[in-house]
């Protein structure tokens, strides 16, 4: 089955060495509640959260890099996907 939608940051327990549950629930109660979040931070907001070392911050972000796809979509790719886009107006 195919998961669609913001993964939660939970479904990393147990997947990366030297990340507890733990340092998770930090990144949680910090505001990163989903992979996505933490995939997009950068470095520096990650290590603010007390916990996070820089090194936990290489692995997480490698981790998430590896197993979502986070890739880069320019405006006029975008705009070519919304083009067919049916309007509802009210």
């Amino acid at each position: 089955e195919v998961q669609t939608g913001p993964v939660p940051l939970q479904a990393l327990e147990g997947q990366i060495t030297g990340i507890t549950s733990g340092d998770l629930k930090k990144l949680i109660d910090a505001g990163f509640t989903t992979m996505e979040a933490v995939g997009r931070a950068t470095k520096k907001s990650l290590i603010e959260v007390k916990g996070i070392s820089e090194n936990k911050a290489d692995k997480l972000t490698e981790y998430i890099s590896n197993h979502l796809q986070m890739g880069f979509t320019s405006a006029a790719d975008h705009a070519l996907q919304r083009q067919d886009m049916g309007m509802v107006s009210t």
